[in-house]
């Protein structure tokens, strides 16, 4: 979780514009990450509790921003968002 934290602000801008466009309520969102041996997420996937393309676009790119821990091997991360 302390990738998380550098663009939790991010995240939230995403989910406020998302919520302007799209009238969006309350949402659930499963970040799911794949991350490179070095550490840098490879690419981004987002399976939420409703359909919200311009939310769900600026996840992924917000998601690329995000370093880890070099893990050595490529892993798969998961982040939980709760959007209110």
């Amino acid at each position: 979780m302390k990738a998380v934290g550098p663009v939790q602000a991010a995240f939230l801008r995403c989910w406020t514009r998302a919520q302007r466009i799209e009238g969006l309520n309350a949402m659930k969102v499963r970040l799911r990450l794949e991350i490179d041996a070095a550490g840098r997420v490879a690419a981004s996937r987002n399976d939420a509790d409703g359909e919200s393309p311009a939310l769900s676009r600026c996840l992924g790119l917000v998601a690329r921003q995000l370093h880890f821990t070099a893990p050595g091997v490529p892993a798969v991360v998961e982040v939980p968002l709760m959007f209110r």
